[in-house]
Parts: structure tokens; sequence; C-alpha cells
């Protein structure tokens, strides 16, 4: 295995990792972190990536790193709702608050499933951008 391959596969755990944490503990602070783990994935593979089939290698790792957020960030809201909010007392009552809202757990699902896919598309486009600005910096 290659070292950039082997680092690819360290990114996809990253990416997965850190999406379960910020599902976990909310969207507020996966808005924050996304854009600068998408900015730092896109520029390591663009470092090591070769000059044959560059374009179809970095949108094969940007689409591979946004779909491990993703994934990361559905099972850490999975984790908050049926995990932590029956234990513990500070995530019951944001789960409380939802359903006081005639929400219900259903529309929850939906709605963290819809922002879920828009992490990806937006992962995706700026992962890719940066490994191609970086790519063609260095191959200059």
């Amino acid at each position: 295995m290659s070292k950039a391959k082997a680092f690819s596969f360290y990114l996809l755990f990253l990416d997965f990792f850190i999406g379960f944490i910020f599902g976990s503990i909310g969207y507020f602070f996966a808005l924050l972190a996304f854009p600068i783990l998408a900015i730092f994935r896109g520029s390591i593979v663009g470092l090591f990536i070769n000059k044959t089939d560059h374009i179809a290698k970095l949108r094969k790792n940007a689409i591979a790193g946004a779909l491990a957020f993703l994934l990361g960030l559905l099972l850490g809201i999975m984790n908050l709702i049926y995990f932590l909010a029956p234990r513990y007392e500070l995530y019951r009552q944001r789960l409380t608050l939802l359903d006081e809202k005639n929400l219900g757990l259903t529309l929850g699902i939906v709605a963290a499933l819809f922002i879920a896919c828009l992490f990806f598309l937006i992962y995706s486009a700026v992962s890719y951008i940066a490994g191609l600005l970086i790519y063609k910096a260095v191959s200059r």
C-alpha cells in the first residue's frame, strides 16, 4: 500500500470520527469544523496525487471523505437520539423541546438527513476545489 493510500484511509477514518462526534453534540459545531476538515483533506490529497488521472482521483477522494463525514454525522445523531437522550438530562431536555413544539422525532430525523445531505454536497465540493488548487500549485 502506498503512502498516499494509507493516508487516504487515515483521513477517511478521521472524517467518520469527527462526523460522529459532531453529530452527537449538535450541528452548530459541525458547521464550524467541516469546511476546515474539507480543505485539509483536499489539500493533503492534492499534495500526494500522481500526474496521471488526477481529476478522477481528487473527485473520488472528495466524495469518499464526504460520505464518511455524512455517515458519521448520521450515526452521531442516532447516538444522540437513542443512547444519550434517555440517559442524560441535558440531551433529554433538547429532545423534549422538539416534542413540545410538535415536531416529533420523525421530523427531526428527516431534518437531520436533509442537513447531512447539504453537508455532503458542500464538503465534497470544497474538498475537491482545495485539492485541485493545491495540485495545480505544486505541479507548476
